[in-house]
């Protein structure tokens, strides 16, 4: 194997482990955040949408706080939310 190959596949497993620590209200919150910068993008480019950009820009911003948390800062030993599937809503 080709040294970048090697690098590639340890980023990828990296990257992978990270993403199993996000819950299912994790990934929605992501998915809500998508559709709120699709908003934003359209609301740049046309007047189809009426609404104040800058409310879109705080929900997009309290959207991603959590997900942005168990992505990059949630360690293992840290069980300040839970992944089990009885409390994702709690």
């Amino acid at each position: 194997m080709l040294p970048w190959d090697v690098m590639v596949m340890r980023m990828v497993q990296y990257f992978n482990g990270r993403l199993k620590k996000l819950s299912i209200l994790d990934l929605k919150l992501i998915q809500v955040a998508a559709m709120l910068f699709a908003l934003i993008a359209v609301n740049l480019v046309s007047l189809l949408v009426t609404v104040n950009i800058w409310w879109l820009f705080g929900i997009l911003f309290l959207a991603l706080i959590r997900p942005t948390y168990a992505f990059c800062i949630k360690t293992e030993a840290d069980s300040t939310i839970s992944t089990h599937p009885a409390t994702y809503l709690f």
